[in-house]
């Protein structure tokens, strides 16, 4: 599996908040005073969900985590 990590050194989320994170127009109170729709995070787990892949969001404290797990595919060889 191919993986793409990106970590912040903010507050981060504490696990309890993860699934509203996911959820398409999904904020915490915390972001509802920042500019944006909450899209971000629902759009890149369904990508990734569609490829067979998995997004993970781990609690840093500070800081938040944020892994794409993706399968690595090989093509089959013409004979």
């Amino acid at each position: 599996m191919a993986s793409i990590v990106v970590t912040d050194d903010g507050p981060g989320v504490e696990p309890e908040d993860v699934d509203a994170m996911l959820r398409p127009v999904g904020r915490l109170d915390e972001a509802r005073s920042t500019s944006g729709l909450g899209l971000g995070l629902a759009i890149v787990n369904g990508i990734a969900r569609l490829h067979s892949g998995v997004l993970e969001l781990e609690h840093l404290a500070p800081g938040l985590l944020v892994s794409i797990g993706l399968p690595i595919l090989v093509a089959a060889k013409e004979a």
